[in-house]
């Protein structure tokens, strides 16, 4: 993801955080490849995971189609829709991959540490946080730039577009989560999880200047004292850029 970004951006300090977030990735990576070296998988079953289980596959799909415009495609973010294309990719991948799928994962690990169990991985998965928590508020943060600095995109069509791309990855989450717990484990189940995966979605878009989809309740309150989700500025209400219907500053 933040190799797709990098040609994209200009800025000498955009190009340092990038090369810094590529390398905690690949550091994921290796933390995750030891986890599974470490327990009794079978690591044939599950690289092929993704291939069998039609919820999997429909999360790869939706990712890979951002992804691939952004690196095979080559936008050009000179025109105002490259520039609606960028900030489309930047959507489904900080906001709903790293933003949204990603916290579902993490919070279904952390419920094990709740029980006293899995207590380092639940170490390792902090870190992952720490780090998963800036590549989000670096979205957020580049998504507020292009968008204030270009105040023709600020449509409601738009707004609208966007908020759909991450209703979009919302549901898919939630096809994944009744696959995972089909019958529930450990006081895990996929209500539970999918009720927290809408609470943070309530949340994303209200970092986004949206209103809320689900106006869902935290129903992991334990999260609060591990991580919770990460406050990020609403930079739209800041920064007073929110949506217009037109240029005569009717808000919505």
């Amino acid at each position: 993801e933040a190799l797709g970004i990098y040609p994209y951006l200009k800025s000498p300090e955009c190009h340092l955080y990038l090369a810094k977030q590529m390398w905690e990735e690949a550091n994921h990576c290796v933390a995750f490849e030891y986890v599974l070296e470490t327990f009794p998988f079978d690591r044939t079953k599950i690289f092929s995971l993704h291939l069998e289980v039609p919820s999997m596959q429909a999360k790869e799909a939706y990712i890979n189609k951002y992804m691939k415009r952004m690196i095979d495609d080559k936008l050009n973010i000179e025109s105002p829709e490259g520039k609606k294309d960028f900030i489309r990719n930047l959507v489904a991948t900080n906001i709903v991959m790293e933003g949204i799928w990603f916290y579902s994962g993490f919070m279904v690990a952390l419920s094990f540490r709740q029980r006293n169990q899995l207590r380092n991985f639940g170490s390792m998965i902090n870190w992952v946080i720490r780090d998963e928590s800036l590549h989000l508020k670096f979205g957020m943060n580049l998504i507020h730039h292009i968008l204030e600095e270009n105040a023709e995109l600020l449509t409601e069509e738009f707004a609208t577009e966007i908020r759909d791309i991450i209703i979009e990855g919302v549901n898919l989450e939630v096809n994944y989560n009744k696959d995972l717990f089909p019958n529930g484990i450990l006081g895990l189940n996929a209500d539970y999880v999918n009720q927290y995966v809408m609470y943070v979605c309530d949340r994303r878009l209200e970092e986004l200047g949206l209103p809320k989809y689900y106006n869902a309740t935290n129903p992991a309150k334990w999260m609060a004292t591990s991580t919770d989700v990460f406050e990020l500025v609403n930079f739209f209400e800041a920064q007073n850029t929110n949506y217009e219907v037109d240029g005569g500053g009717k808000k919505h």
